[in-house]
């Protein structure tokens, strides 16, 4: 597919720049230099919320269909290789 000539020497080297480019990102977030994100910053947070009701449904093993309000409850398992915990 690639030809002779200076095209087919910088196809290795665009691949090596991005791989270096992919880790060097990774390595800044997975340090906490990028991609922080200011949780106590977010609008809603004064609004109440069924987590600390399902945190401990969860620690006692309940699995609840509706919420001392009267809604129902949906139910999903994430598990920490979808990232639902952050």
């Amino acid at each position: 597919l690639l030809s002779d000539g200076p095209s087919e020497a910088l196809a290795p080297l665009a691949l090596d720049v991005f791989f270096f480019g992919f880790a060097c990102v990774s390595l800044a977030k997975g340090m906490g230099l990028i991609g922080k994100i200011d949780y106590a910053a977010l609008d809603g947070r004064d609004v109440g919320s069924l987590a600390k009701e399902a945190g401990a449904w969860a620690a006692a093993g309940e699995v609840p269909t509706q919420s001392p309000d009267g809604f129902e409850v949906a139910t999903f398992a994430g598990g920490c290789f979808w990232g639902t915990e952050r």
